[in-house]
């Protein structure tokens, strides 16, 4: 049989560095998962193994930002361009060319 259940709770506190390091790979893995939720929920569910990649890194960046590769950090920047520029053609009411910007 299994052990009885036991939870801890730790706070962490993220100061500059790493603060900003989690900030943007919780922000890039928040926009991915609201673009692919608008798909529907089946869209997150074959792709769960991205969503759990995403929580092992920030919770790999709360111990020691050496833990993340630079080619993970440099994927959340471009997700975090694509993501402004998306939201910059759509203000602009360019439909077809945030369209195109989604299909690259």
């Amino acid at each position: 049989s299994l052990p009885p259940l036991s939870i801890q709770t730790h706070t962490v506190r993220l100061h500059g560095h790493h603060l900003d390091m989690y900030n943007m790979l919780f922000d890039s893995a928040s926009s991915a998962f609201f673009a692919l939720d608008e798909h529907g929920g089946a869209a997150v569910m074959r792709r769960y193994s991205s969503v759990l990649e995403c929580i092992l890194r920030l919770r790999q960046t709360c111990c020691s930002s050496r833990g993340v590769p630079q080619q993970r950090m440099e994927r959340a920047r471009q997700v975090m361009r694509f993501m402004e520029e998306k939201r910059r053609l759509q203000e602009g009411g360019a439909e077809e060319n945030c369209t195109k910007l989604l299909n690259q």
